[in-house]
């Protein structure tokens, strides 16, 4: 039986919204919202969510819950990630959430969110032994894949909002902060693959960042999900794209054809820290998905949705 499926994920930098058509497992006519809400915009150390940073989540979840009502869907999973995970008044935030749209919200732990990264891209990319960035706005996640089994993975401290908010008070941002963004992030991935043995394994990007890249690269006017899927970003095009951003002033930034506006003031870090991700890894070319937690929390519920039936 055909089922209609919503899922929301409320990041550090955007809510984004996913609805589809499973089909014998399968997912089919997939549509994408996406609303600049910045969960993540003064959380800074206190780590508390502004009221007014929780009304306009609330107002987009809102308006998130109605397209999903308006298209007929019979099941809506929510979720949130770093900056819910860090809140100290997250509760306020999901109890308001559930009693204005209805909808529960789920904050998942770092480990929770990989695997739904896994699980959203194993399915759609040919490779079987990969490294899986998706750099978020608080927090980068990654997922080592063998044989096509997650293997290994972790939650690192570093996102494209967060370093922003951390190190760049200038516009455009000067060497200074941008040489702090890359030596926070290259400090963070040299700890947490220590050890690691990732030479044979291809990048795979996921998440805003990294499909703002290949959108940036192929100089798109429209976001077309379908031309993203599976390209290519090398190293070489990321430097310079890098280049030419950091140059640039935010209000010239957001003319680029590629990349939406509310995206224009966090791209730069976000960029580098796919960029000292990817020497970390000693790789010269990214390949995006489009595919990610999204599809990923859709698999995870119907998984779990058959395994309770069973019983």
């Amino acid at each position: 039986m055909d089922m209609k499926y919503g899922a929301i994920d409320i990041g550090t930098n955007s809510m984004r919204l996913m609805i589809a058509t499973v089909e014998n497992g399968v997912l089919t006519g997939k549509q994408k919202w996406l609303f600049p809400t910045r969960m993540g915009e003064g959380l800074g150390k206190d780590k508390v969510l502004d009221p007014k940073v929780m009304d306009r989540n609330l107002e987009a979840l809102t308006q998130a819950g109605k397209i999903c009502e308006d298209h007929g869907v019979e099941h809506i999973i929510a979720f949130g990630t770093s900056a819910l995970r860090d809140a100290t008044n997250k509760e306020e935030f999901l109890q308001e959430a559930k009693c204005r749209t209805g909808v529960s919200v789920e904050v998942l732990s770092g480990d929770k969110e990989s695997t739904l990264a896994f699980l959203g891209i194993i399915a759609s990319v040919p490779e079987k032994d990969m490294l899986v960035l998706d750099v978020g706005g608080g927090s980068t996640e990654w997922v080592v894949v063998r044989n096509g089994n997650k293997v290994r993975s972790a939650s690192i401290d570093v996102g494209a909002v967060r370093m922003k908010e951390a190190y760049v008070q200038n516009d455009p941002p000067d060497i200074k902060e941008l040489d702090a963004i890359r030596k926070h992030v290259e400090d963070a991935f040299s700890q947490a693959w220590k050890g690691l043995d990732l030479t044979d394994l291809a990048v795979v990007g996921i998440g805003g960042t990294a499909t703002t890249m290949s959108a940036m690269n192929q100089e798109m006017t429209e976001y077309r999900s379908e031309k993203i899927q599976n390209s290519k970003v090398t190293l070489l095009q990321m430097e310079e794209m890098l280049e030419k951003l950091g140059s640039q002033t935010l209000e010239a930034r957001k003319e680029t054809p590629g990349l939406q506006p509310a995206r224009a003031d966090v791209i730069i870090p976000g960029m580098l820290i796919v960029l000292e991700g990817m020497k970390a890894a000693k790789k010269m070319v990214m390949i995006v998905s489009d595919s990610d937690n999204l599809e990923g929390a859709v698999y995870d519920k119907i998984k779990r949705d058959n395994v309770s039936q069973k019983y």
